[in-house]
């Protein structure tokens, strides 16, 4: 397996896990909270069955059956010793598995995504949350990282759309096409990839659902997300939008289902225009839970 560790990860070192497990044996506790393994399921099965061995072995010795013959140093086919487990180095694989890059504070973990490429038409948004799991948007955008806490116990359809359409790259490339100084940065329509400006603001995932109205959460303040529609309550899709100032006047009327808890301080730059000439784009968005 090879990974990245340390609280300043530059080096990639390339080992079995089980060398290492001994090392941080010796290590502060904080140094390996802040481990990282990147390896694929291929590999943690390996990984999994050698355990089972390393544990027998332990339990062999603990006991006292080793008198009775473990093995712990094997000889492969060619006669060649392999230290340290049994079939450790038989057993194990190397997969190349590169950092992505991805934003992910202490004790989060990705949401797996759902494909590979972006898809852009739905029926309908398929469950994509699990109870119990605290939500998080990123968006990498043109002018640097913004953070959502998802409201996915106020909100569930809504949190849980806009969880699904991410997980399939949906929203990666958009642009904020409606942004209107002191109001809104509005986005998450599909027709902003395209060059032709004329149909921003139109277009949605292929399927609509309803709003979902909670009294306590208002658009009280710069940074509240909530869900663009159409005229009809039942209109909501893909476009989304973030208040860039208290905006009462939506109480009631729009599903508040977001909070920015990061990148607040970028708002001033996203490009304002309805639409934009050169607008601000978000080039990749994924979710994180913890």
């Amino acid at each position: 397996i090879s990974f990245y560790y340390g609280r300043n990860p530059r080096t990639m070192q390339a080992d079995t896990v089980l060398q290492h497990s001994r090392m941080y044996g010796n290590r502060d506790r904080r140094d390996l909270a802040l481990t990282r393994f990147y390896t694929s399921g291929d590999v943690y099965d390996r990984l999994y069955t050698i355990n089972e061995f390393e544990n027998t072995l332990r339990g062999a010795f603990e006991s006292g059956a080793h008198e009775q013959g473990v093995v712990f140093i094997q000889a492969d086919a060619a006669s060649r010793v392999r230290p340290c487990a049994p079939n450790k180095v038989l057993l194990s694989n190397v997969v190349a598995v590169r950092p992505t890059g991805l934003y992910l504070p202490t004790g989060f973990q990705l949401a797996p995504f759902l494909s590979s490429t972006p898809v852009y038409e739905f029926t309908s948004a398929s469950p994509a949350t699990d109870a119990g799991k605290d939500y998080f948007a990123v968006l990498e955008t043109d002018v640097g990282r913004i953070v959502f806490d998802l409201y996915e116990t106020q909100t569930p359809i809504t949190v849980n759309s806009f969880v699904f359409l991410a997980r399939n790259h949906f929203f990666d490339g958009q642009a904020f096409h409606r942004v209107i100084n002191g109001f809104v940065a509005q986005g998450g329509d599909p027709n902003s990839l395209d060059p032709d400006s004329s149909s921003w603001g139109l277009g949605g995932p292929g399927y609509m659902f309803g709003t979902e109205i909670v009294s306590s959460l208002q658009f009280d303040s710069a940074g509240v997300v909530g869900m663009a529609r159409g005229s009809s309550m039942n209109s909501n899709g893909s476009q989304f939008f973030i208040t860039l100032a208290a905006a009462h006047s939506l109480d009631g009327q729009y599903t508040v289902f977001a909070k920015v808890t990061e990148g607040a301080d970028l708002f001033s730059q996203i490009v304002r225009g309805e639409p934009p000439d050169n607008p601000t784009r978000m080039t990749r968005v994924y979710i994180i839970y913890k």
